[in-house]
């Protein structure tokens, strides 16, 4: 039998069928180290997939009567445009012009589990791209114990975009993000913007935010329409108010 070169002795002589099973066995195990080996790559792929699994379910809650909807497959392979997602609420006419703003201080005082609702929930907040958001109802996640607990009350942009999930990467400032970080960075913001549990509370202070926002809007081409009287220049949709 070929396995017979590189199988020690004492299974060689083992009967055929229990020798299958002890060679699918330690396959099983070279597969376990080679996930351990990636596990922050494989970490990061499936909390990926259920942020687009979301922004899809979301997407087609919105826009239940639209001619204007994507299918899961083209979420999934990221050739939809996540900008696109910022207008929806904007059509359904929801106010943010009295959002309250606050610092990175305040967003952690009142956003990191100290502070309780009246039902005596402790209230969760991040921020992504100058956005507050409360994800306060998603205390299975963003609670103490929850898998993403270390990003209530901070902001999350640089986090989210690059998938850095420690300490070092909250509350980043001054920083660019690639072309993919960008478009991660969409794709998170999409995601808060929709979901229905996670409503949008304030916008956090800085100038460094609403830029990064308004340069998504700026790469988007999604965003930009034909001026058909200036000679084939452009204008962009006007940009959303974040600071």
């Amino acid at each position: 039998h070929p396995y017979h070169t590189f199988l020690p002795s004492h299974i060689s002589t083992m009967p055929f069928s229990i020798r299958k099973l002890v060679i699918a066995l330690a396959s099983l195990g070279g597969l376990r180290t080679v996930v351990k080996m990636n596990e922050r790559k494989v970490d990061l792929f499936f909390m990926r997939l259920f942020r687009d699994l979301g922004r899809f379910k979301a997407q087609k809650r919105r826009q239940r009567d639209s001619q204007e909807k994507n299918s899961l497959m083209i979420i999934l392979l990221q050739k939809d445009d996540p900008m696109k997602d910022l207008l929806l609420l904007d059509a359904e006419e929801e106010d943010e012009s009295n959002l309250p703003t606050y610092t990175p201080a305040e967003l952690f005082e009142f956003g990191s589990g100290e502070q309780e609702t009246e039902d005596g929930e402790a209230i969760l907040l991040i921020s992504i791209y100058g956005r507050v958001y409360d994800v306060t109802k998603g205390k299975k996640y963003y609670g103490e114990d929850g898998r993403y607990g270390l990003f209530v009350g901070h902001d999350v942009t640089y986090s989210l975009a690059t998938g850095c999930r420690t300490d070092l990467c909250l509350d980043k400032k001054g920083y660019t993000l690639t072309d993919k970080e960008q478009s991660e960075g969409k794709r998170w913001l999409s995601f808060f913007h929709l979901h229905d549990k996670y409503p949008l509370v304030g916008k956090l202070e800085g100038d460094h935010f609403e830029d990064l926002l308004n340069q998504l809007i700026e790469e988007d081409e999604g965003f930009f329409t034909k001026n058909e009287s200036g000679g084939g220049q452009s204008e962009p949709h006007p940009p959303i108010n974040v600071g």
